[in-house]
């Protein structure tokens, strides 16, 4: 008799019993249901954004890091981990479903050589699926990395699946052990166990005994697993994919910009105040831990973590949703469910943002919570107040008087627009190079090079003004587009189409938030663009910097303008420099503390930022450190001298070591 090469779908289950699993199959799928169509109601109320746009892009993002993942692999063993979690669960989910739609529709395929191919495939992800679970128990129960917070969702998620895939196996060896057909074999773990069982005397009919309550068990953790799938963390498996295809692809760390003279309400105070794109993110979230491992103010020990902020704001919309509670979507969520002190203490560095393997944003949420503070209610940190007043009456944060502004330049006969003077680039020296002693220094350094190179620039003297960087991440989106208005009626005036600048807010603002307003220029940080000198031969070396050196990358240079090679080739082709990288650098470089207006706040709680930063370069052993922002230099030259460190390291601007190696 010819052996056909199957298995029956339902192998001693009753029909009755069958009846029962679809009963109990369709309860699950309802309670899945019920809460995946009520965040589905919800975000259909608010605005995803638009697919069409960069459809290439989004489509190459959805491959590299929905399916490849390539965020996951910076790391070695969590990338190992998820996947042997993803992939074999993606397969097991397909071969389900070709289970299903086989029996179902009675559409026959799973036979002869397919039928083996898909055994094997089967087994192979089942085993694959074990071990990365094992590796999960691992890490959250012996490894213990301090970013990572265990709750019983964890275990039970991980358990479960365990049992599911373990039990899974047990009655497929039940199956074959009853019969022990030869082509089985293509599924090697349930062929083994059938093997084992058998040597125990459990085949014929006594394996068809246990295998009837396998089964049943198999399926009825199976199926609670799925219904608790939108409840936890576990969803993120489902909406992932969908937020890295949504994810917006204009700047890095773009914000909103609200039309002030026709809203009624600023900023968010209210869960429904989100867009459906921010809503996602929350529901997308893995608890992964990578953004805490990364975020400067989690780590010295401020209230605001990027993992519990997500996980805070997406479990009260889920309360909402189990409880049907409608009007508490217009509760405030501002300063009550998320502290003050939280909103507050993000620096906008961007890490988190960085370390995220399904691209959550953190930063524009924060800042329109700090708009509707600033807004809507008049409430910041006391000491922010004397920043507002000064870019309000003198265009700068530090509040010194406008007319000084170009004081640092008297004696060094730079073209001055206002004087009729049309230079081809623009130096916009900034609210630090302008009114601050270092920052002061390192601008007239940067005269010297860009003479040395015989480029045609002047400066906006007295008219420059703030761009208004700080007041717009604090959460003054009015006063920002004040200053903005301002800057670029003058710019435009002056027929301005080539800007440099040293600051790296600056340059960001100026670069990607001002062409909104009808500001369009070429922007150029002064690092890239003394490297397109030196490249060019202007600029030529005739001393040596013979120092072992370290450089700290500026969050607004590298993570919003992915600026990291043109300060380090700059520094290699300074003769005698010898770089040395911190532990921490590049992507993954902390932050001095300073970006998102934290410049202007006093730093209370926990250790100091800068303080943490300088750790890190400590623990290069090198002698100089190099930096390319006026921030940067203030917050880590300040901590130097703090800790009466000047005699072991020297801090410099990379303008400043240019200048003096020419």
């Amino acid at each position: 008799m010819e052996v056909v090469v199957t298995r029956e779908i339902f192998w001693n289950i009753s029909h009755g019993n069958r009846l029962s699993f679809y009963l109990l199959s369709s309860a699950s799928i309802l309670i899945f249901s019920y809460f995946l169509f009520s965040l589905l109601r919800i975000l259909w109320k608010t605005h995803l954004g638009s697919i069409k746009s960069a459809l290439n892009r989004r489509i190459s993002d959805f491959i590299n890091y929905a399916l490849i993942q390539r965020k996951i692999w910076r790391k070695k063993l969590p990338g190992l981990m998820h996947y042997g979690l993803f992939w074999p669960f993606l397969a097991l989910f397909i071969g389900t479903c070709l289970v299903a739609i086989e029996y179902d529709f009675g559409i026959r395929f799973l036979y002869g050589n397919f039928y083996l191919i898909f055994s094997f495939v089967l087994d192979i992800a089942g085993v694959i699926l074990i071990s990365g679970l094992l590796i999960a128990l691992y890490r959250r129960l012996i490894e213990r990395p301090f970013f990572l917070e265990n709750s019983w969702q964890d275990v039970y998620v991980i358990s479960s699946l365990l049992i599911v895939a373990i039990s899974g196996f047990i009655t497929e060896g039940l199956r074959i052990a009853y019969n022990n057909p030869f082509f089985e074999v293509y599924s090697p773990i349930g062929y083994s166990i059938a093997q084992l069982l058998r040597s125990l005397g459990i085949e014929g009919e006594r394996a068809s005994f246990f295998h009837w309550y396998a089964w049943w068990f198999h399926a009825v953790v199976s199926l609670i697993f799925i219904a608790f799938i939108p409840y936890s963390k576990t969803f993120h498996f489902l909406l992932a994919g969908i937020n890295i295809f949504l994810r917006p692809h204009n700047h890095p760390g773009a914000l909103s910009t609200p039309d002030l003279e026709h809203m009624e309400n600023i900023g968010v105070s209210r869960i429904s105040d989100f867009n459906g794109k921010q809503i996602l993110d929350l529901f997308s979230c893995m608890e992964c831990g990578r953004c805490n491992e990364n975020c400067p103010t989690h780590i010295t020990g401020k209230p605001l973590s990027p993992m519990y902020y997500t996980r805070d704001l997406r479990n009260y919309l889920k309360d909402k949703i189990y409880h049907l509670n409608r009007k508490g979507f217009e509760n405030p969520i501002t300063g009550s469910l998320i502290s003050q002190d939280t909103i507050w203490a993000c620096t906008t560095c961007r890490n988190c943002e960085e370390a995220c393997p399904v691209f959550i944003s953190y930063v524009d949420k924060i800042v329109e919570m700090r708009r509707y503070l600033v807004l809507m209610e008049s409430r910041f940190p006391t000491e922010v107040q004397i920043a507002f007043r000064g870019m309000e009456n003198n265009s700068n944060p530090w509040n010194i008087s406008s007319s000084s502004r170009a004081d640092w330049a008297k004696d060094l006969d730079i073209k001055i627009l206002s004087e009729g003077h049309r230079p081809e680039y623009l130096f916009w020296v900034g609210c630090a190079g302008s009114f601050e002693e270092r920052g002061k220094r390192i601008s007239k350094a940067f005269v010297k090079i860009l003479r040395e190179a015989d480029v045609d620039f002047g400066i906006l003297g007295v008219e420059e003004g703030c761009t208004g960087d700080s007041a717009r991440r604090i959460g003054n989106e009015y006063l920002f587009q004040i200053l903005a208005q301002n800057n670029i009626e003058m710019l435009n005036r002056y027929g301005i189409k080539k800007i440099i600048t040293n600051c790296p807010h600056c340059y960001n603002t100026l670069k990607n938030e001002y062409p909104v307003f009808g500001g369009n220029y070429e922007v150029y940080h002064g690092t890239e663009f003394i490297l397109a000198l030196l490249r060019k031969g202007r600029i030529r070396f005739k001393g040596t910097f013979e120092k072992r050196i370290t450089y700290h990358d500026s969050c607004y240079l590298g993570r919003y303008n992915n600026i990291y090679d043109s300060p380090r080739l700059l520094l290699q082709s300074i003769p005698g420099v010898n770089i040395v990288e911190m532990e921490r650098s590049r992507e993954n470089g902390l932050c001095c503390g300073a970006g998102g207006g934290r410049m202007w706040m006093e730093e209370k709680l926990g250790t100091r930022i800068n303080r943490k930063r300088l750790e890190d370069v400590l623990g290069a052993r090198v002698e100089a450190l190099s930096v390319a922002c006026p921030f940067c230099m203030i917050m880590l030259g300040n901590q130097i001298r703090e800790m009466d460190m000047d005699s072991i390291i020297k801090p410099y601007d990379l303008i400043e070591i240019v200048a003096s190696a020419m």
